[in-house]
């Protein structure tokens, strides 16, 4: 039934909806190229859809999607990301990009791969139930909170609380 596929839609587009303000609040973290995985997830393609149309009025230039090799031709039919690679494969060199990377799979692998390529890494899901290492593991307890942190406190504020509130 249609309204059984809507109920189980609705929260993880209506997550990408969250995360595309998230984004779009934060000037996309100064990047240019966003990379999303878990690419053919609700979460990954409900916000893939909405920066697609934000490349037409923005600094943004690339959408590009990580995915299982199983799921690539699904992803690549979409047609809402401008490229599609499969977890093995690296985002290929481009001076011209600064890449945000949306890390939906929660796979350190992965990340491992390609953090040299990255401006900035925000985890927002662990999609991958089987990774070898989760998400929270690998940044520990309080990098994982620093990461929300930075996620969603706008700048002003961390600019102030930088300048006027000493550590604990």
């Amino acid at each position: 039934m249609k309204s059984d596929l809507a109920l189980t839609s609705a929260p993880g587009a209506l997550s990408g909806c969250m995360l595309y303000a998230l984004l779009k609040a934060h000037d996309f973290y100064q990047g240019n190229s966003v990379v999303l995985t878990s690419a053919s997830s609700k979460l990954s393609l409900a916000t893939a859809l909405l920066l697609k149309n934000e490349r037409d009025s923005s600094n943004l230039k690339r959408v590009i999607g990580y995915t299982s090799a199983g799921n690539i031709d699904f992803v690549k039919k979409t047609d809402i990301f401008d490229d599609v690679l499969a977890y093995d494969q690296n985002i290929e060199a481009d001076e011209g990009l600064q890449h945000l990377l949306i890390y939906v799979a929660g796979d350190e692998v992965i990340y491992k791969e390609i953090k040299d390529k990255l401006i900035k890494a925000l985890a927002v899901g662990g999609t991958h139930s089987a990774a070898e290492t989760a998400t929270l593991k690998y940044f520990g307890l309080t990098g994982s909170v620093k990461m929300f942190i930075d996620m969603v406190v706008p700048q002003s504020l961390k600019t102030w609380a930088s300048k006027n509130l000493n550590p604990l």
